[in-house]
């Protein structure tokens, strides 16, 4: 980490013009970490959640300088910042993320002055203080944002960035709950949408099921595998857009009859896995915009692609435990089994002989050897 005891005289001449700065996290674990940095240097710290209220406080202060933390390769975490910078041009703003280190550029462009990699420390907090003031000259005009904005790659490299994000985050959880929790947190806010489903291929009973969705609450829910929108896109392996699914024939309207909700539009895609085997569909409804387009349905099929490998992983690692746990109880109950053999061929020897030794000197003699030779055997066991 350096020498850190040093850093308040040594540092002090590049924090000195820092008046405060604000740190704009819903992650309470990093606190500690920006304290121990207050108390190395003469400026204020002020701590806001990363919420759109946060906005309005914002502006009531006398701060130059915004640390944001990003927890999620979200879209809705990316337009924040986009936000950010417009309400705030000339302040200096950085982020903070395990995410979007190497497609910083893509998805941020120059609304940012300086990126920290997650896990935080001191030492990334100062380094980053030197590049801020080092660059200091170089201020966002408005001219350059424009040009950023009006390009008409920007905003497909930055989905695909953030695709990109989503597949690393995906593949690194462990927890099969957690993964659906996440994919469909990940879609739904990926495309702007209402609401999101995972349905997985249950081969065995022929179903599709789901505990995972917006919408559906915690419960599981069940149908034949050839059911519905999910049902012919498991079934034919290819995906399907609607922007009037009441009016197309495999809409099954009975959920939005039951649930109040109304679907004014729809993407399902297939999950299939490398070996082209396919897992279940996901489900994605109500695009903010108007209708979904065929850019979202390509989106749509590569993040199908990402969870597919991600499912894969899981249900792999999952079927792996469960055959050591099932080899460890086999080796468990062999062993049981062969001690309690031992065991009953020691007593069938033991009685053979104290019946030998009986026919030869008294009953209690006999008694008093046979108990001696078991307790030998127990002792070589």
């Amino acid at each position: 980490m350096g020498h850190l005891p040093n850093r308040k005289t040594d540092k002090g001449d590049i924090l000195e013009n820092l008046i405060s700065i604000v740190i704009l996290t819903n992650n309470s674990s990093t606190r500690h970490i920006y304290e121990t940095f207050k108390t190395l240097g003469n400026f204020e710290l002020i701590f806001l959640t990363r919420a759109a209220e946060s906005l309005k406080t914002l502006k009531t202060l006398q701060i130059s300088s915004i640390f944001v933390e990003l927890d999620q390769p979200m879209m809705s975490e990316v337009d924040f910042v986009s936000e950010l910078r417009g309400s705030f041009p000339s302040l200096k703003i950085f982020v903070v993320s395990e995410f979007f280190r190497e497609t910083q550029e893509n998805v941020f462009g120059n609304k940012i002055n300086g990126f920290i990699s997650k896990p935080l420390s001191l030492d990334k907090l100062y380094k980053t203080l030197e590049i801020i003031r080092e660059n200091a000259e170089n201020e966002i005009s408005d001219d350059d944002e424009n040009k950023i904005e009006n390009h008409p790659l920007v905003e497909e490299n930055k989905r695909l960035s953030i695709l990109f994000e989503i597949s690393k985050c995906l593949v690194s959880i462990k927890d099969f709950d957690q993964l659906l929790k996440s994919i469909v947190e990940q879609a739904k806010d990926a495309l702007s949408a209402e609401r999101a489903t995972l349905f997985l291929l249950d081969e065995e009973n022929n179903e599709l099921w789901s505990r995972e969705g917006t919408g559906i609450g915690q419960k599981e829910i069940r149908f034949p595998a050839s059911m519905g929108i999910a049902g012919e896109v498991v079934t034919k392996k290819e995906p399907i857009i609607t922007n009037s699914p009441y009016s197309h024939p495999k809409f099954n309207k009975e959920f939005d009859q039951k649930t109040g909700f109304h679907t004014n539009n729809l993407i399902c895609v297939p999950l299939i896995n490398l070996n082209g085997k396919t897992l279940g569909a996901f489900q994605i409804l109500n695009v903010s915009s108007e209708n979904f387009s065929s850019d979202d349905i390509s989106f749509a099929n590569s993040l199908a692609t990402s969870t597919a490998i991600a499912l894969e992983n899981i249900l792999l690692n999952e079927k792996n435990e469960k055959t050591i746990e099932e080899t460890e109880k086999l080796y468990q109950d062999l062993y049981q089994s062969q001690n309690a053999l031992i065991n009953e061929t020691k007593r069938s020897i033991i009685f053979e002989i104290k019946n030998e030794i009986a026919s030869m000197i008294s009953e209690p003699e006999a008694s008093k050897i046979s108990q001696l030779l078991q307790n030998k055997l127990y002792e070589l066991n």
